[in-house]
């Protein structure tokens, strides 16, 4: 019998790094849109 939990856990444990890696990136991408806007102007 599987372990419900675990194997959540265990596809967590590898989901979490690229979600925090595509976190990362979004966050850089909007400050860089951010900036280019502002000194467009």
């Amino acid at each position: 019998c599987i372990n419900t939990s675990d194997s959540f856990r265990a596809y967590a444990w590898a989901l979490i790094p690229g979600f925090y890696e595509n976190l990362r990136r979004l966050r850089i991408n909007i400050g860089r849109n951010r900036v280019s806007s502002v000194s467009g102007r």
